[in-house]
């Protein structure tokens, strides 16, 4: 019997069964400070209860992650220096899509890295500031060795700059009892998707006053207290007479006076 019909047939029906199921669309990794998420689309009339496979290509074999009916993943993905080539490819009753959709990532370039947070503390004519990197899936400021790019200004003055490699640092010679507003950029050669942190303001110092009338002050209290306290202290004493009442002289022998007959 001649089966070389039947094979072509068979053939035919599985390119058919192969190419009837829509590749999945719109993969992307979304990744913020080193924490990533897969995700795709199921292609147009795609079937309930689809499947899809997740697989990372490893020079020319494939690698199979997992497996899963969700269309999103999180991954980890190490070392992160490395670029990794991802595939998502749909599976129903048995009939796969012929071709997986593709997308390539490289974490330490294509990851988001969050704004940082500052700290700041004004010194008389300086401000303290300590630069909070966002927490990640690696220590950043290690990983990068990011250039900080500091801008501050005074209220309605010139902005100025200052590029510093340390998280905790110190702007000096500023003008003393005067508020500054500061802003941080972390800059990576190697990374651009970073982000300058919020304006924060703060005063160098309070703002001293004059000493003169402070003591003046206080001089001219200490005496009223001291006038008034000398006041009762002698008004207390003549009350009970140890001042201001003379005593009465007595005689010292008889007194004889002249009687007359």
């Amino acid at each position: 019997m001649n089966c070389l019909p039947l094979v072509s047939y068979l053939v035919l029906l599985l390119n058919s069964a192969l190419g009837s199921l829509p590749a999945p669309v719109n993969v992307t990794v979304d990744s913020v400070n080193f924490y990533h998420v897969l995700r795709w689309a199921p292609g147009p009339r795609t079937p309930a209860g689809t499947r899809y496979k997740v697989f990372r290509k490893e020079g020319r074999k494939l690698k199979r992650l997992f497996t899963s009916r969700m269309t999103l993943m999180k991954l980890s993905l190490s070392p992160p220096n490395e670029e990794f080539i991802l595939m998502v490819q749909a599976f129903y009753n048995r009939t796969l899509t012929s071709d997986p959709s593709t997308v390539r990532f490289t974490p330490y370039t294509d990851t988001v890295i969050d704004p940082p947070d500052l700290s700041l503390v004004g010194c008389g004519t300086c401000i303290h500031i300590n630069v909070s990197m966002p927490k990640a899936g690696v220590d950043i400021h290690s990983f990068y060795f990011p250039v900080y790019r500091v801008v501050y200004q005074k209220r309605q003055g010139k902005e100025m700059t200052y590029d510093t490699d340390d998280r905790t640092f110190t702007l000096r010679n500023l003008q003393r009892g005067t508020e500054y507003c500061v802003q941080v950029h972390p800059v990576i050669s190697l990374n651009r998707n970073t982000a300058p942190s919020d304006r924060k303001c703060v005063f160098t110092s309070a703002v001293e006053t004059s000493r003169g009338p402070l003591i003046v002050g206080t001089v001219v209290a200490v005496a009223i207290v001291v006038g008034g306290l000398l006041t009762a202290l002698v008004c207390f004493l003549y009350q009970t007479g140890f001042i201001c009442k003379l005593k009465a002289v007595l005689p010292r022998g008889p007194v004889v006076g002249n009687t007359p007959v």
